[in-house]
């Protein structure tokens, strides 16, 4: 059962990068050249670095405990 759970939080968390990886390079885009910044990619970049953190500490407390059986 940590497995299956440890896998279903890999997967959120590697969608969650990507996701904060594509908008970061858009705001990048957005900003410098037609030089219109977007408030909700800093939002967005905010709680996705919160809830990043939130999920990569259970999923690193269930891959040790997952691997040690």
């Amino acid at each position: 059962m940590i497995k299956v759970l440890n896998k279903i939080i890999e997967v959120i968390i590697a969608v969650l990068i990507v996701l904060m990886v594509l908008v970061s390079f858009r705001q990048i885009f957005i900003r410098f050249v037609p030089n219109n910044a977007a408030d909700w990619t800093e939002k967005f970049l905010r709680y996705s670095l919160i809830w990043l953190t939130m999920l990569g500490f259970p999923y690193e407390h269930g891959k040790k405990s997952a691997y040690s059986d």
